[in-house]
């Protein structure tokens, strides 16, 4: 399970399959059990944006990008595909990284 924390350590985005199929979700840390999903159809390998404001994720090898705004609570926008596709990713491990200004990405192709 890939799992990280924001950049302010007040929240955790995780990748689930409980509903069979892999999701992405946010919840408090420490983790109280309330969670928030950001992902439907498939997401995995969750990455926050430096800034907190966006996670990224990766499903059938497309980049994924959603505004999130955290407060006493997630709010989710609608993900987006990136122009980030075909790229090459093993089970279990991140095969892509998101530079600091979010803007641009190390990837390895197929």
């Amino acid at each position: 399970m890939s799992r990280r924390l924001s950049p302010d350590g007040k929240w955790i985005a995780y990748e689930a399959n409980d509903s069979g199929a892999f999701e992405v979700y946010v919840e408090p840390f420490p983790r109280t059990g309330t969670r928030t999903r950001v992902t439907n159809g498939g997401g995995q390998r969750p990455v926050w944006s430096s800034d907190g404001r966006e996670i990224f994720f990766d499903h059938e090898n497309t980049l994924y990008v959603v505004g999130v705004r955290t407060g006493s609570q997630v709010e989710v926008e609608t993900p987006a595909r990136l122009p980030v596709t075909k790229f090459l990713q093993g089970f279990g491990r991140r095969l892509w990284e998101v530079a600091p200004d979010g803007k641009r990405f190390l990837v390895m192709f197929l």
